[in-house]
């Protein structure tokens, strides 16, 4: 029997209610409620309830069982808090007899509801309680305008500051702190009046099944610890966005992804029914690329459509941009590694800087609200005031200390970030903006259609890297050398996304080596490689599905008709099984014709059979610039002399037979044309001296590496009867033409 009903509009009142709390959230006057659960003063269930929405209304519905012999009076209230204070409240006090069952529902005689004001700050909450002793039942935080999220993930996580990095102790103290974090998010979230809780579950060097697992085995000295449980002991477990950052330690396949979701699913499904999730994918799935990480990147939309989560591979865009794969429009900066990862110590070089964090939190912001990322404000990422680490100096001296901070503090090293000038730059902030927005539109299908890209690989020596065809490479065998030869943006690439023809170039030059070395089992080429099996490096990397086998020898190998059909024999062998229709090209260089040799002219004259028995095409860009050096070839309206210097570097006494840039665009325009029919005539060459497109491509400090020898004074200046004069002839528009028109006739 109901007694009787209160409304009040102004009730200040406090009171000591039990700590189970269930929290719901309510957007455009609807509200979604989780289950709730009420207990008695001991603890014991009673029974099941729930709070509905409807027309703006929120209606306790429940039934109350007293299983006891005595008659119970209950009181059930819904409040309206602002602050510590009731400002609406509707209540009714309620008689329930021994054995007997209460019905509280909507349009029945125990009606209870109240009408939801959308307010900022306001949340409703509903109690339940013994109307005589004023026992605690139940409390139900059934309505709050304030969002909750959760990011679960490690290192990649915090570091750029889209949540704080928080201490890894494992105290409740310290715990504590990880709810209500006020990272990047939360000021982004802030600024666009969202009222966001977020709660910052990362830790260092852990998988997201160290997290939330029985037994953590991250070996960061919590080992066999139990993550999940104190979670579980010190959260709710109801939120609305669950975030998570897996680390290629555990997951790099989508099926342990898969694993790892429904881990997370597990844990948050009683109390967080509703819940979103988002995972996202670091740069770490991306730069030092694998054919493992390839086939990670190309399970997500499996994974996708198996979990219903959404995959945010935010780290394709910082990954683009490092290697020129995206462009910033109108940027005053020239974008690399460092513009976006740091560099704490010789080994690092995968973890976020401040940029990189904004870009991260932009990515899940724009992902999760819908709100475009061009002319968000970004100015809190470096405001030291709103936060002390926000400050950009401190986390320069903090993160950036291999090879960019001195002993005394002070920032230096050639490999300086440029990232506080990017984020001083509205110009370049727009742009990334903007791309921010794209690869938001793309999504994830943009990654499977890479494997339409035609591929080619040119397999070589210093005689096809020197000129930059493909990039000086380092000749370290380390993950991150080895990965970035599988993505080269030496010239040959440049000139194809020029002609809007995306190609997968790959690098595989090795100076000092013949074929034997970089694709037997075993290195014998002296250069600290011995013993190297190169081929299997290359399998790690490459699917070996190759359009192009592009082939530079080396006359200290190959200087017969045999050695050479022998070269050819191992390209097809290595290549022709995965891609059977693979076209080959033998580059034939300078060095099998200037300082003529009666055995040169001999291999040379081979080539019409090899061709005729082998199917490959034979590519003489050589013979071009021999005859350009004998005068054998003229360049048409010359104003230049054209010698040995003009084509060939002197970094030593014993060199003169590397090419330089010129004869690298050369060599490059031969491959262009012989593979795609395109003529040289009319082609555009800047990007061969182009510092912006790619330092590499600095002609000064070219020279300066490069033209040692009998070129360059002690003071680093151009010098001698000898100093070469391909500078001029690039600059000169009529000398270029009458290259490129020789380059035409001699293919031809």
């Amino acid at each position: 029997m109901k007694l009787k009903r209160i409304l009040s509009m102004s009730i200040a009142v406090m009171m000591f209610m039990s700590s189970f709390v269930i929290t719901a959230f309510a957007t455009d006057d609807t509200c979604t409620v989780q289950e709730l659960c009420l207990v008695d003063s001991s603890g014991n269930e009673l029974t099941n309830a729930q709070i509905e929405s409807e027309d703006g209304k929120l209606y306790l519905k429940t039934d109350i069982v007293n299983n006891t012999s005595d008659e119970k009076k209950i009181k059930a209230v819904i409040a309206r808090y602002k602050g510590k204070t009731f400002d609406k409240v509707a209540m009714d006090v309620y008689d329930i007899a021994s054995k007997e069952t209460l019905k509280i529902e909507k349009g029945g005689e125990n009606e209870l509801s109240i009408d939801i004001i959308n307010d900022k700050n306001a949340q409703y909450k509903v109690f339940v309680w013994d109307a005589l002793t004023n026992a605690p039942l139940a409390e139900s935080k059934v309505y709050n305008n304030e969002k909750k999220i959760i990011f679960i993930g490690n290192s990649l996580t915090y570091y750029g500051g889209l949540v704080a990095d928080g201490t890894q102790n494992t105290d409740d103290a310290s715990m504590k702190k990880r709810f209500g974090d006020e990272g990047y998010f939360y000021q982004m979230a802030k600024q666009n009046d969202i009222e966001i809780n977020v709660t910052n579950w990362t830790w260092g060097g852990h998988g997201i099944d160290d997290i939330f697992g029985e037994s953590c085995a991250a070996d960061r000295g919590h080992d066999g610890h139990n993550h999940y449980a104190d979670f579980k002991r010190l959260s709710d477990m109801e939120y609305d966005y669950i975030v998570m950052q897996p680390t290629n330690r555990t997951a790099l396949t989508g099926e342990a992804l898969k694993e790892q979701i429904q881990m997370v699913k597990d844990a948050f499904s009683i109390k967080s029914p509703d819940a979103e999730y988002y995972v996202l994918i670091p740069t770490t799935y991306y730069i030092n690329d694998t054919n493992d990480k390839k086939d990670f990147r190309k399970s997500f939309s499996a994974v996708e459509e198996e979990t219903g989560v959404k995959i945010i591979p935010w780290g394709k865009l910082v990954s683009d941009l490092i290697d020129g794969d995206a462009v910033v429009e109108n940027s005053s900066q020239t974008y690399n590694k460092n513009s976006f990862i740091i560099s704490v110590t010789a080994t690092d070089g995968y973890h976020p800087n401040q940029l990189t964090g904004y870009i991260t939190t932009q990515f899940v912001f724009s992902n999760i609200f819908g709100k475009k990322a061009e002319g968000e404000n970004y100015a809190f990422c470096t405001d030291s005031e709103l936060k002390s680490w926000f400050d950009v100096d401190s986390f320069l001296k903090k993160y950036y200390k291999y090879d960019n901070i001195s002993t005394s503090g002070t920032l230096k090293g050639d490999s300086l970030t440029n990232y506080p000038e990017i984020f001083e730059s509205s110009t370049d902030m727009l742009g990334i903006q903007k791309l921010i927005d794209e690869y938001i539109e793309k999504g994830i299908e943009e990654e499977v259609a890479e494997d339409n890209k035609p591929s080619i690989i040119f397999i070589g020596n210093s005689l096809t890297y020197v000129g930059e065809t493909v990039f000086d490479p380092t000749q370290n065998i380390d993950s991150t050398s080895l990965s970035a030869r599988v993505a080269d943006k030496g010239y040959f690439y440049q000139l194809a996304k020029q002609n809007n023809m995306e190609m997968n170039v790959v690098n595989w030059t090795w100076g000092g080596h013949s074929i034997s070395h970089m694709l037997g089992e075993s290195c014998a080429a002296n250069r600290g490689h011995n013993g190297r099996n190169h081929l299997a490096d290359l399998k790690n990397y490459s699917d070996m599905k190759y359009d192009y086998v592009v082939y530079q020898p080396t006359n200290s190998y190959t200087l017969t008709k045999d050695a050479l059909k022998t070269d050819i024999s191992l390209l097809k062998e290595t290549f022709g099984t995965e891609n059977p229709n693979a076209q080959y090209f033998i580059l034939v260089p300078t060095t099998y014709y200037v300082d003529d040799t009666t055995a040169k002219a001999e291999f040379r004259n081979s080539f019409p059979e090899i061709e005729e028995e082998t199917g490959v095409k034979f590519i003489q860009w050589g013979s071009l610039v021999a005859d350009l050096i004998d005068g054998d070839a003229v360049v048409e309206n010359s104003t230049q002399t054209y010698n040995k210097n003009t084509f060939m570097i002197s970094a030593s006494a014993s060199d003169g037979y590397n090419p330089n840039q010129l004869a690298g665009y050369i060599t490059t325009q031969f491959v262009f044309s012989t593979i795609t029919g395109k003529k040289a005539e009319g082609e555009n060459y800047a990007f061969c001296t182009d510092d912006n497109l790619h330092s590499l491509f600095d002609l000064d400090a070219y020279l300066n590496k490069y033209y040692k020898y009998d070129n360059i004074s002690a003071d680093g200046t151009l010098k001698g009867d000898s100093l070469t004069n391909y500078p001029e002839i690039f600059k000169s528009s009529t000398e270029m033409a009458g290259i490129q028109k020789l380059i035409d006739s001699y293919i031809n």
